[in-house]
């Protein structure tokens, strides 16, 4: 009989008998079993790994955005739509409370952002349609 083996998923260890089959983890909320690799628990619903979140990415590409103006116009758009799309999922309970700060403060940084890099490109067309005449 094969050892089992440990695998490192998140802050938890999942045990497998094979290395090619799929580990399995404890749920936080219910204690069952459940495939790490699954989103959510197909018990309760609670994630199965609540910190795999793209809320500090979010906020790094709104910082930039804002940051560096000329990058804003292309940035920021990301960042907003990124946004909007963390903090649907985790009031849908796929994404943890905890990164709904960093995914809304990015959000709000890339509106920023995409307003400020529109405005510099408003101020050049409007300086070279001056300069023209």
């Amino acid at each position: 009989m094969p050892r089992p083996q440990a695998v490192e998923y998140g802050e938890s260890m999942a045990l497998t008998a094979n290395p090619g089959e799929i580990a399995m983890t404890t749920c936080a909320a219910c204690e069952l079993q459940v495939s790490s690799q699954a989103p959510t628990c197909p018990h309760c619903g609670h994630p199965v790994n609540p910190f795999k979140s793209g809320a500090t990415m979010v906020l790094v590409l709104g910082i930039v955005g804002v940051v560096i103006p000329m990058y804003g116009l292309f940035l920021g758009p990301i960042a907003w739509a990124l946004g909007n799309r963390e903090i649907r999922e985790i009031d849908a309970g796929v994404r943890m409370e905890v990164g709904r700060r960093k995914a809304r403060a990015g959000r709000v940084l890339g509106i920023v952002g995409t307003v400020i890099g529109a405005a510099i490109i408003l101020f050049f067309v409007i300086a070279l349609g001056l300069g023209n005449n």
